[in-house]
């Protein structure tokens, strides 16, 4: 579907970069861009190669991949949403870039890229990269972490997660956006424990779960606010 129709690379206006998906894609970007270069990293982490280097490579393949995407897209034509998109590439970029900022700058690990999916709307748009009515993006904030506090005080089990949604929107210029914030459950907490330390496949695991928003209870501030009992 996407590349179906080829064409002459061609830039997406910015006018079209931003009605196609009230900027949505743009988190959408990042967000993957991280996630890739932060499993891969780990995975080259586990073969052996220090984590510094492991890091690099990463966020490389990370960036290589996207970067083949959009440059594809610039080559192909028929759906309002195709051309190379510089604002995606800056996406891709500062994406990738993130788990570089984190082994350097080990704070910026408090806040953690996250993504839901909630598919109860409209077929259309059938999977989470083309779903921006039913993807929220979220920064998961690890407040125990990052203040410094005792367990007691601030559960380190939990998160406060910040989420951004785009409703209504058809990609030629409508809906709104809505912003959230919510509870979310903080994966790396669990890493403290010898039983994680010691064992491969429950790293694996916490490193897949920690791209995840887990469902909570959230409030909606725009649009009216509104309380989810999960979101």
């Amino acid at each position: 579907e996407y590349w179906q129709d080829p064409a002459k690379f061609h830039i997406m206006d910015w006018e079209t970069e931003y009605t196609d998906a009230l900027m949505a894609d743009k988190l959408g970007h990042f967000y993957f861009s991280y996630s890739l270069a932060n499993s891969f990293a780990k995975m080259t982490e586990w073969t052996g190669l220090n984590k510094e280097a492991s890091t690099w490579v990463g966020s490389g393949v990370s960036l290589l991949h996207q970067t083949y995407v959009e440059i594809y897209d610039g080559f192909s034509d028929g759906l309002p949403y195709l051309g190379f998109s510089r604002g995606d590439m800056i996406a891709n970029i500062l994406g990738s870039s993130y788990n570089v900022a984190m082994y350097y700058y080990p704070y910026l690990s408090h806040f953690k890229p996250k993504i839901s999916y909630y598919p109860y709307t409209s077929d259309e748009y059938s999977t989470v990269f083309t779903d921006y009515n039913n993807t929220n993006h979220w920064v998961s904030i690890d407040l125990a972490g990052m203040l410094g506090v005792d367990d007691k005080l601030i559960p380190g089990l939990f998160a406060v997660a910040l989420g951004h949604s785009v409703t209504g929107i058809n990609r030629h210029g409508s809906g709104c956006h809505q912003v959230y914030i919510g509870l979310d459950i903080n994966w790396n907490y669990f890493n403290q424990f010898e039983v994680v330390q010691n064992s491969y496949y429950l790293q694996v695991l916490i490193n897949l779960l920690e791209k995840y928003k887990f469902p909570l209870p959230a409030i909606r501030l725009t649009n009216g606010v509104d309380a989810f009992l999960i979101r």
